[in-house]
């Protein structure tokens, strides 16, 4: 599924100055700074999550995939927040920013029993996530877009769009970050 307009002229002027060419996203280690409008009031921000795993998953009320994965996320949360992983869910609906868009997202969230944060996306947002999946700004970007972030982070894995197994992939991702982190010696 592809964003809208209003997203697209967002990645558009992203690619104009710079920010998503793939020589920027092959030069470093790449991080997804982000701060926007919590859904629950707020802001929610990429600060908020240091020193946690992290599952980012930017999607809309409207897409069919994006409805596919969200339980899986839910369970993910459930089994991994007390290991210190966190999904963060980034809704991309136009016009979510308040009055009847707003509801509407507020309404998928309780109807999907979605049990982690949500925020709402926005234009620095958009821009940023253009540079950290090196999206050609004239096509737009896929939804759902999930990024993992690790407990320093810096991304770890892009999932642009969703595929069968997807779910099963994200949990052994998890897993093995985790299992890694507990067989490395404490330091002192």
């Amino acid at each position: 599924m592809r964003v809208g307009r209003r997203a697209r002229r967002v990645l558009v002027a992203a690619a104009l100055i710079g920010l998503a060419t793939p020589s920027t996203r092959a030069a470093a280690p790449i991080r997804f700074e982000f701060k926007v409008p919590a859904l629950a009031g707020g802001t929610l921000s990429s600060q908020d999550i240091k020193g946690k795993i992290a599952v980012i998953d930017v999607w809309a009320t409207w897409c069919g995939p994006c409805r596919m994965v969200i339980p899986h996320l839910v369970k993910l949360q459930d089994k991994f927040k007390d290991k210190g992983v966190t999904v963060i869910g980034l809704n991309s609906d136009e016009d979510a920013s308040s009055g009847p868009g707003l509801e509407s997202v507020k309404r998928f969230v309780r109807e999907h029993d979605i049990n982690y944060p949500i925020g709402l996306m926005n234009s620095q947002a958009y821009v940023d996530l253009a540079r950290v999946m090196g999206f050609n700004a004239e096509d737009g970007f896929s939804l759902p877009t999930t990024i993992v972030l690790g407990r320093n982070g810096l991304v770890l894995k892009r999932y642009p769009g969703y595929f069968h197994g997807q779910e099963q992939e994200l949990e052994q991702l998890i897993s093995g970050l985790i299992d890694s982190e507990a067989e490395q010696p404490k330091k002192p």
